[in-house]
């Protein structure tokens, strides 16, 4: 195949499309379909050149493909892939790097976006910053594919019309992949948009192109620039549009894969401006641009202790330019036409299973060598009285952290309740409350004769070590019914890790609904916060009065049922208080807030839905704040586990105290005594 310059420069329009979008800059809200540019890109070369050979020589040679394939993409990897963790273990919170060796385990292994995707859709791990090797996931797809490929070529590529064979081979991979993409997009995002299996269609449409060729070649020249020019179009529109679309990649990455494939189908003679220079001259870097440009983004946010994006953004974008070129100029290229690899193929895939070996056992020594975190202040003592505002306050000014921390901030982000490891609490898929569900997830005393069910998201299920050992002593059945992201109010909430509406969470809570009519409970303790990209009545965002509206709806729902308390929201610290306790383990009161900067928007409609509705309302701010401060330590005791969730052995040790306030709320709202063991 020869050289056509306009490929490198739908690669350079492709890169600037990424780097753009990752820097948040205007007009390219759609940045990320440069990835599914390059993918037929990818998938049109590399079919190209191994058809190539088969009818030059009527024979593949896998060690040289392998091996051009190892000397292309390998080095520069492993460079960036080191140097990121070097940086990555100065720059970022210490309790990121367990996160970061194994990143880089799974970025040496080409598995990257396997484990982004088993990530992405993990509720827990959602206020998370990004991954420093996030943008390798499309190179482990890519990588997924070169090692499958060709061998799917060879089998297919037999018979006297080798071309037709292999044509339809591809065809039905190309349909399977779309249909497995569009069934993904819809039941689970995250694997549609990081796994092989939902993105071959595009690498396929591709592979199907450079099948075409000597047919493509032999239509009207006019049309096929038409065609092209068209192409160039539709991907400028989906830059600027597909951000607004929905989760990706839906049926609507049909149009930037589509156009690309319109675009390299073109004549010899493509338009000026794509074989300019300045854009060539980028084309060719885009790899090393593509994968320095994120890494350098993530550290400058983490320097600069703000979200990725903005002027820093750009700016380090436009350095890693820079840094491309001396990497293209000094590593790239030269091992890439070294002699001596060039000569023996067997002698590249040797060097590429060395890197890939070496860089896995590195990662993976390192990942299980670190030491952790820990306090550095005294032990503090095992004991911790009942909190008060005085105790509260007076936490709020530990300097060192204790070195018996409990949980550990190596273990605050996993130190979760038990119904996020038994599967009580909804995930972001269907969540059906039939009676398996209500029968597995009875707590305290399953067969007892009295029933209090908690209601509610994450915010609710962070209740439960505290209610399960009140319910368990007073003989009571406690049913958890919690799913999270999603909020009891009455209003339709958008979800980032699904990229759609949360339609399930309005299934979920009717089912609640109705599922509490067959329960027939003494108590309804319902929970959960109001952080959530919301839509009221009109479709636009929701407001304060929405929010109450919504509320009181499901709230009175509740009541009908049952008398309920409602548990008042519980404050929201500064930012990640195990990530910033890390980073000040001598001063953890530079976690703290005063509690004159929390908001009470959400306590203000709290109370006026509970009083609409009429149901016993119960604040918990004085549970996590003092008179003047909210402290991040209180004894022994971590008090948020991540951003905005208290940790669970803290909600144990609040336990008697929450049950003596659910239990005053319970008597206002007229329910039976004792259900918590107190009163």
């Amino acid at each position: 195949m020869r050289y056509r310059p306009e490929i490198d420069g739908v690669r350079a329009l492709a890169v600037v499309a990424v780097v753009a979008y990752h820097a948040g800059l205007p007009g390219f809200g759609g940045g990320f379909v440069g990835v599914d540019v390059f993918f037929v890109i990818s998938g049109f070369l590399i079919t190209g050149l191994l058809v190539g050979e088969v009818d030059r020589s009527g024979r593949l040679s896998l060690a040289g493909f392998y091996g051009r394939r190892a000397r292309r993409l390998l080095p520069v990897a492993a460079l960036v892939t080191v140097t990121t963790v070097a940086v990555g273990w100065w720059v970022l919170s210490p309790l990121d790097r367990p996160d970061l060796s194994a990143d880089a385990l799974a970025t040496s292994t080409y598995t990257v976006n396997l484990r982004l995707a088993a990530q992405q859709f993990d509720y827990l791990r959602s206020d998370l910053d990004p991954s420093a090797f996030q943008q390798f996931w499309s190179l482990a797809v890519e990588e997924q594919f070169y090692l499958v490929w060709p061998l799917v070529l060879l089998a297919a590529f037999r018979g006297r019309d080798r071309r037709r064979t292999t044509g339809l081979t591809v065809g039905a991979v190309v349909v399977v992949s779309f249909a497995t993409c569009l069934w993904w997009v819809r039941v689970a995002p995250e694997w549609a948009f990081f796994a092989l299996p939902a993105r071959a269609w595009q690498l396929g449409l591709g592979a199907l192109l450079a099948l075409a060729w000597p047919r493509v070649g032999r239509l009207d020249e006019g049309r096929r620039r038409a065609a092209q020019l068209a192409g160039l179009v539709l991907i400028g529109v989906a830059v600027v549009g597909a951000g607004r679309v929905g989760a990706w990649p839906g049926p609507w990455a049909l149009v930037p894969t589509l156009a690309t494939v319109a675009v390299l189908a073109g004549p010899e003679r493509a338009p000026r401006w794509l074989e300019a220079r300045p854009l060539t001259w980028v084309g060719e870097r885009s790899y090393s641009w593509y994968l320095w440009h994120w890494p350098a983004m993530v550290f400058v946010a983490a320097a600069l202790d703000r979200s990725i994006g903005g002027p820093p953004a750009v700016l380090a974008g436009v350095a890693t330019l820079g840094l491309a070129h001396l990497t293209y100029a000094w590593l790239e290229q030269p091992v890439r036409r070294a002699p001596a690899l060039v000569a023996s193929p067997r002698a590249s895939v040797a060097l590429g299973l060395s890197v890939t070996v070496v860089l896995a056992l590195a990662f993976a020594g390192l990942h299980l060598r670190d030491p952790g975190v820990e306090g550095e202040g005294v032990a503090a003592p095992e004991s911790v009285a009942t909190v008060d505002a005085a105790r509260l306050d007076a936490a709020a000014g530990t300097t060192a952290v204790p070195r018996n921390l409990t949980p550990a901030l190596d273990d605050a982000r996993a130190d979760v309740p038990v119904v996020f490891t038994d599967g009580c609490n909804g995930a972001l898929g269907a969540t059906p409350v039939d009676d398996a569900r209500i029968e597995g997830c009875s707590y305290g005393a399953p067969n007892g004769d009295r029933t209090v069910v908690l209601v509610g998201d994450s915010h609710a299920a962070q209740w439960v070590p505290a209610l399960v050992p009140a319910a368990r002593a007073a003989g009571t059945r406690l049913v958890v019914l919690t799913k999270s992201a999603c909020p009891i109010a009455d209003l339709t909430v958008a979800n980032q890790l699904l990229g759609r509406a949360y339609t399930e969470c309005d299934q979920w809570r009717d089912d609640v609904v109705v599922a509490l009519d067959r329960l027939d409970p003494e108590l309804v303790v319902a929970a959960s916060t109001s952080h959530y990209d919301a839509l009221g009545p009109s479709g636009a965002e929701a407001t304060s009065d929405d929010w109450t509206a919504g509320l009181t709806t499901t709230l009175a729902a509740f009541a009908d049922v049952a008398p309920t308390v409602l548990l008042g929201d519980t404050p929201y610290p500064a930012g990640d208080v195990p990530a910033c306790l890390a980073e000040h383990l001598d001063d953890a009161t530079a976690c703290t807030l005063a509690r004159g900067q929390l908001s009470f928007d959400h306590a203000r409609v709290e109370a006026q839905a509970a009083s609409d509705a009429g149901v016993a309302l119960v604040p918990t701010v004085d549970l996590a704040c003092g008179a003047q401060r909210c402290p991040v330590v209180v004894g022994r005791f971590l008090v948020y586990r991540d951003a905005s969730h208290l940790a669970t052995p803290y909600v144990e040790h609040l336990g008697p105290q929450l049950a003596r306030l659910v239990e005053g709320g319970a008597a206002r709202a007229g329910a039976t005594p004792g259900l918590l063991g107190v009163g």
